[in-house]
Protein backbone atom coordinates (compact mmCIF):
# COMPACT_ATOMS: atom_id res chain seq x y z
CA UNK A 1 0.00 0.00 0.00
CA UNK A 2 2.88 2.65 1.11
CA UNK A 3 4.67 1.75 -2.54
CA UNK A 4 1.20 2.78 -4.42
CA UNK A 5 0.88 5.76 -2.64
CA UNK A 6 4.57 6.67 -3.54
CA UNK A 7 4.45 6.05 -6.82
CA UNK A 8 1.05 8.52 -6.61
CA UNK A 9 2.98 11.12 -5.11
CA UNK A 10 5.80 10.37 -7.49
CA UNK A 11 3.60 11.03 -10.82
CA UNK A 12 1.37 13.80 -9.05
CA UNK A 13 5.23 15.86 -8.99
CA UNK A 14 5.71 14.42 -12.21
CA UNK A 15 2.28 15.70 -13.43
CA UNK A 16 3.11 19.47 -11.88
CA UNK A 17 6.69 19.58 -13.60
CA UNK A 18 4.99 18.87 -16.61
CA UNK A 19 2.68 21.24 -16.69
CA UNK A 20 5.13 24.04 -15.39
CA UNK A 21 7.30 22.94 -18.43
CA UNK A 22 4.57 23.12 -20.98
CA UNK A 23 3.29 26.48 -19.66
CA UNK A 24 6.60 28.25 -20.17
CA UNK A 25 7.16 27.29 -22.99
CA UNK A 26 3.15 27.77 -24.35
CA UNK A 27 4.27 31.48 -22.49
CA UNK A 28 7.80 31.53 -24.98
CA UNK A 29 5.83 30.98 -27.90
CA UNK A 30 3.13 33.36 -27.32
CA UNK A 31 5.12 36.39 -25.99
CA UNK A 32 8.37 36.38 -27.68
CA UNK A 33 8.76 33.44 -30.87
CA UNK A 34 5.31 34.20 -32.73
CA UNK A 35 5.82 38.43 -32.61
CA UNK A 36 9.57 37.99 -33.55
CA UNK A 37 9.53 35.87 -36.77
CA UNK A 38 7.15 37.52 -38.98
CA UNK A 39 8.35 34.79 -41.58
CA UNK A 40 5.13 32.92 -42.79
CA UNK A 41 6.89 29.10 -41.90
CA UNK A 42 8.00 30.43 -38.93
CA UNK A 43 4.90 31.48 -37.83
CA UNK A 44 2.99 28.38 -38.77
CA UNK A 45 5.85 26.53 -36.99
CA UNK A 46 5.01 27.79 -33.77
CA UNK A 47 1.59 27.14 -33.55
CA UNK A 48 2.11 23.64 -34.53
CA UNK A 49 4.90 23.81 -31.96
CA UNK A 50 2.00 25.23 -29.45
CA UNK A 51 -0.68 22.69 -30.20
CA UNK A 52 1.17 19.84 -29.56
CA UNK A 53 2.06 21.24 -26.00
CA UNK A 54 -1.50 21.72 -25.34
CA UNK A 55 -2.12 18.35 -26.84
CA UNK A 56 0.76 16.68 -23.82
CA UNK A 57 -1.00 18.63 -20.95
CA UNK A 58 -4.32 17.12 -22.70
CA UNK A 59 -2.87 13.86 -22.04
CA UNK A 60 -2.91 13.67 -18.36
CA UNK A 61 -5.03 16.54 -17.13
CA UNK A 62 -8.72 15.28 -15.42
CA UNK A 63 -11.67 16.29 -17.02
CA UNK A 64 -11.95 19.69 -15.52
CA UNK A 65 -8.39 21.34 -17.46
CA UNK A 66 -8.92 19.04 -20.09
CA UNK A 67 -11.55 20.65 -22.03
CA UNK A 68 -9.45 24.27 -21.99
CA UNK A 69 -6.51 22.26 -22.89
CA UNK A 70 -8.28 20.65 -25.90
CA UNK A 71 -9.97 24.16 -27.58
CA UNK A 72 -6.42 25.99 -27.09
CA UNK A 73 -4.71 23.17 -28.93
CA UNK A 74 -7.48 23.12 -31.67
CA UNK A 75 -7.45 27.20 -31.69
CA UNK A 76 -4.00 26.75 -32.06
CA UNK A 77 -3.86 23.72 -35.13
CA UNK A 78 -6.83 25.49 -36.75
CA UNK A 79 -4.15 28.82 -36.82
CA UNK A 80 -1.51 27.02 -38.12
CA UNK A 81 -3.34 25.10 -40.84
CA UNK A 82 -5.71 27.53 -42.10
CA UNK A 83 -2.74 30.49 -42.20
CA UNK A 84 -1.31 31.14 -45.27
CA UNK A 85 1.31 34.15 -45.84
CA UNK A 86 -1.29 36.66 -46.93
CA UNK A 87 -3.69 36.08 -43.98
CA UNK A 88 -0.90 35.85 -41.61
CA UNK A 89 -2.31 38.29 -38.20
CA UNK A 90 1.20 40.71 -38.26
Amino acid sequence: MKTNVKKIKEYKKVEVDLTHICNVIITMIDGHLISLFAAWNSFVFYYKMKDGYYQYLAKFHGSNRRKDVVNQSLKAYNIATTTTYWTRPN
